[in-house]
């Protein structure tokens, strides 16, 4: 950069000079001799005093931004005395913009009489905005019925323009919008825009220039930049059930599917590319909360009712095993054996072919065993054991 165009307000810089020049070097020293001071002191106290006047000036034009934006600070909290990096600030001579902005590095403002003014610092990285803050006053109304409060946020940074290299004379739609917004934002005919053929790094330039102005002259940017995208976003999720919202991806690519327009039109009006939107939560409402609430008590007690029939059934199942090897049961099988006329040996041959059988102990098969010499010693002995 060229020093001259280190000189913010150069027509009132060369004004101020002239005049300085004059007064101290031409009227001061005619002075000095009207009243009898030696020439070559009067004009060496006339140059002195227009130094002073110079350094006196630079000092204050070097401390500008130092003066003019308090709240330009970096994280040790310290103020700057040119313009930071990763930023561009905007002034205004004599009420209009200067045809750039002035990127990172020192400038010297013209301190006096406010010909010059200051307007604000940019800053040209990414940054946040909020587009549905979760409170009450921000609810979205599902397709559902449901109506509740929704978190959302946008990062964003300042428009430069597509890629490097990038043939504006494509046809393809792509190239269009790109083209149509170029168009606008340079206050250019498409034709013109489409003549240029490919981006440069100049041409990358002029369009964040023109996207740091914009987004500069209009006050309310942010808050109209969020006023669009809660509309489509309030539009978008409002055509879903608020399960399906929160299950699916609701991200830039899908609004953009939705609308290009509003991306297109916050880029050319406010300088603003959009680069993501992320949905950070959709409250649950109370009657969710209610209904989900209900269909766990009921998993519950059906998981419940589950558990207590698959007991009833393992008792019953034991209960019936246990019956089946009691000393009750084996009585009653003798004595059926006994009313056909049969033998003790065949008694026991019978007996030993039963589960029930298989199931005693085995002292107490042959307690049974020992008294099988006659069926009224099996009787007893079946009654003395305990399976």
């Amino acid at each position: 950069m060229k020093l001259s165009e280190r000189f913010i307000g150069k027509g009132q810089w060369t004004l101020f000079f002239l005049v300085s020049f004059f007064v101290s070097m031409i009227l001061m020293s005619v002075f000095l001799l009207v009243i009898g001071i030696n020439f070559f002191v009067a004009l060496l106290l006339g140059f002195l005093v227009f130094l002073g006047i110079s350094i006196y000036a630079l000092v204050k034009a070097y401390m500008f931004f130092y003066n003019a934006y308090p709240d330009c600070k970096d994280m040790e909290r310290r103020r700057f005395f040119s313009v930071p990096e990763k930023h561009a600030a905007l002034v205004e001579i004599n009420g209009v913009y200067p045809e750039k902005p002035l990127h990172a590095g020192w400038y010297l403002v013209f301190p006096f009489f406010k010909f010059v003014t200051f307007s604000q610092v940019i800053f040209l990285g990414d940054f946040n905005g909020i587009i549905f803050d979760g409170s009450p006053e921000n609810k979205v109304d599902f397709k559902n019925g449901i109506s509740t409060p929704v978190e959302a946020m946008y990062v964003a940074h300042l428009y430069s323009g597509p890629e490097l290299g990038t043939d504006l004379r494509a046809g393809d739609s792509d190239t269009e919008d790109i083209v149509s917004i170029l168009a606008s934002m340079l206050d250019k005919k498409k034709t013109e825009i489409r003549s240029l053929g490919l981006v440069t790094r100049e041409l990358k330039s002029l369009i964040l220039d023109n996207s740091i102005k914009r987004y500069a002259k209009e006050e309310n940017a942010d808050s109209n930049i969020r006023e669009m995208l809660m509309s489509l976003l309030r539009l978008t999720l409002g055509s879903m059930d608020s399960d399906t919202a929160r299950g699916d991806k609701i991200d830039l690519a899908k609004l953009k599917k939705e609308d290009i327009c509003v991306f297109n039109s916050i880029i050319k009006h406010y300088g603003v590319d959009i680069c993501s939107v992320n949905i950070l939560d959709i409250v649950l409402s109370d009657e969710e909360i209610e209904i989900n609430r209900t269909e766990y008590k009921s998993k519950m007690d059906i998981k419940v009712a589950e558990n207590k029939k698959e007991v009833a059934i393992i008792e019953a199942k034991a209960q019936s095993e246990s019956l089946e090897i009691t000393s009750e049961a084996l009585r009653i099988q003798v004595e059926k054996l006994v009313s056909t006329k049969a033998s003790p040996k065949e008694v026991l041959e019978y007996l030993m072919k039963m589960e029930q059988w298989k199931a005693l102990k085995a002292t107490d098969k042959s307690i049974i065993v020992e008294n099988g010499g006659s069926l009224a010693g099996i009787l007893a002995a079946i009654k003395s054991v305990n399976p």
